[in-house]
């Protein structure tokens, strides 16, 4: 015969025991690592990326980034990729918070978050860019009279000739040019250049355009001795 086995009453009690606990399953919690980069997907809840840390970035790739990372679907108008996104370093957020603060920052842009309905289903963002309006704003005309620009120097005395008056033209239109370049780099590309047209019979400058590039012409025909007339 098979000897048999017998548990001791302590350890027969002891299984009892523990065969009448009840289970408790933990919630899983998955790590994926690229490089050194750390994303907690908590099941049942929302994507956390670890870091998110963007320089010299537009909004299309952040948002692409973002979306792939958080398991989104995505839908972005075309006008908003170009965006500029200032330089972030942000830890433990979730995509659609790195966007919020995006816009916090005065990003023109929208999005529109559909959660997941069902079990399984992915969430959905919509990107589209913030419909600025402006005032509309009309064009001025101004005429400088240029018979007082001087040309070489005043202590000169010579006597303008239609070739020289060229000259001058040129130099005139030159130095405008350089001024609004310098606006146009301080206001990234914000510049309308005005039309600038010249009778060399009577010596007139018409300028015509946006009033603030047109008094900019103006100051700089001022400065070289021109006369805007009334």
């Amino acid at each position: 015969m098979k000897p048999q086995l017998r548990l001791s009453p302590l350890f027969a009690g002891l299984a009892l025991v523990l065969a009448s606990l009840p289970l408790h399953a933990q919630q899983p919690v998955e790590h994926q690592t690229t490089g050194e980069e750390v994303i907690t997907i908590q099941q049942g809840g929302p994507v956390i990326i670890e870091q998110a840390k963007f320089a010299d970035a537009n909004l299309g790739e952040v948002v692409d980034y973002l979306a792939q990372r958080s398991g989104a679907n995505l839908v972005m108008a075309s006008e908003a990729r170009t965006l500029a996104v200032p330089e972030m370093n942000l830890r433990h957020v979730t995509g659609i918070g790195v966007l919020r603060a995006i816009q916090e920052m005065g990003v023109p842009f929208q999005i529109n978050e559909t959660p997941p309905q069902t079990v399984g289903e992915l969430p959905l963002w919509v990107v589209v860019p913030t419909m600025i309006v402006q005032e509309p704003q009309t064009n001025v005309t101004r005429i400088f009279n240029l018979r007082g620009v001087q040309i070489p120097p005043a202590d000169v005395a010579v006597e303008l000739t239609p070739e020289m008056f060229k000259k001058v033209v040129l130099d005139i239109s030159s130095a405008i040019n350089i001024a609004l370049q310098a606006r146009e780099e301080a206001t990234r590309g914000k510049v309308s250049y005005p039309v600038i047209k010249v009778h060399e019979g009577t010596r007139l400058m018409i300028i015509s355009g946006n009033p603030q590039e047109v008094d900019i012409a103006q100051q700089v025909i001022c400065a070289l001795g021109g006369q805007p007339v009334n």
